[in-house]
């Protein structure tokens, strides 16, 4: 029933307010009791559609001292959409993925017949090079600027994975999504990308480009 509430609202806004940039009706009270986030979980880097927690700065003890960052957070739902598991990311990242969810995919989800309620997160910050491949250059993920999405559960109760669903039942709406990711995410890349990225989106805010830098 929650979800039911949360997909009229949901919806409601979007019709009234189109795509422009704002900030969700949708209560924080709401979205806590929807997915039984505790009370420390709250508005944070400035917007009450982010919520989460402050962190410690993360990998500043790493041996590579290209890695880590600082203004740290945990990212637990941007803009009524949940991210399961939590993300490590800068609060840069966090307003960015925020904008992600709130004027790209769920108006594209919407405008397909469903909402999504979910985005799993396949990883966050790792301490590592582009690929894992040895000598490569670090990867955005070791900046706090990256974030690996594998699949989205939708109101409806259906579940798309990349792996699974890019190019068979429910791939169109995995393709659109990916598409609309394009707009606001500096690298995006999927399935037709590389042989790394069957199984998940790599979605990153990497300060070499801009919005829609790189997509494929």
């Amino acid at each position: 029933m929650q979800r039911i509430i949360l997909l009229g609202l949901v919806i409601a806004v979007l019709a009234s307010c189109g795509r422009k940039e704002r900030e969700d009706t949708v209560t924080v009270d709401a979205v806590r009791a929807q997915f039984g986030f505790a009370s420390d979980v709250v508005p944070i880097c400035g917007s009450d559609s982010i919520l989460g927690k402050r962190i410690p700065d993360v990998g500043q003890a790493s041996p590579n001292p290209g890695c880590g960052f600082n203004d740290a957070v945990r990212v637990y739902a941007v803009s009524g959409i949940e991210l399961s598991p939590p993300a490590r990311m800068q609060c840069r990242t966090a307003r960015i993925t925020n904008s992600w969810a709130r004027n790209h995919i769920q108006p594209e989800a919407i405008s397909r017949g469903d909402a999504i309620v979910t985005a799993h997160v396949a990883a966050d910050y790792s301490c590592r090079t582009r690929n894992h491949k040895k000598g490569a250059r670090l990867s955005e993920h070791a900046k706090g600027t990256a974030i690996d999405i594998k699949a989205f559960t939708f109101a409806s109760g259906k579940r798309l994975s990349v792996l699974d669903n890019w190019r068979g039942e429910g791939g169109r709406m995995m393709q659109a999504l990916f598409r609309a990711s394009c707009r606001i995410w500096h690298t995006a890349i999927g399935p037709e990308g590389d042989r790394y990225h069957l199984d998940h989106f790599h979605f990153d805010a990497a300060r070499a480009y801009g919005p829609g830098g790189y997509c494929r």
